[in-house]
Order: C-alpha cells, then sequence, then structure tokens
C-alpha cells in the first residue's frame, strides 16, 4: 500500500466519524508515544485515552 492510499484510507476513516481510540487502534503503531503539553509521556496505544488524561 502507498502512503498516498494509507492517507486517503485515513480521510476515509474520518468520514464515519471514529473515536480517538479508534483511529489510535488503526492508524498508530502498539508502541505510538503521546505527549500532551507540559505532561509525562504515554507509551502504548493503551495508554491513550481521552479519558485518560492526568
Amino acid at each position: 500500500m502507498t502512503l498516498r492510499d494509507r492517507v486517503q484510507e485515513l480521510l476515509d476513516f474520518q468520514k464515519t466519524n471514529p473515536s480517538v481510540e479508534q483511529i489510535y487502534e488503526r492508524f498508530y503503531d502498539e508502541n505510538v508515544v503521546v505527549q500532551e503539553n507540559l505532561q509525562t509521556p504515554r507509551v502504548g496505544r493503551a495508554s491513550v485515552s481521552i479519558n485518560n488524561s492526568e
């Protein structure tokens, strides 16, 4: 799959109004590192959640 195809897949998926968790599950690596401003980095898709803000 080309990068262009993957970007188009993401754009089409966005039209379905997915949750943040669904986006991370489908498009991010299992070991993703996420950091909000001035907060500690969170590692892994399991740590990514709207309700998991520190």
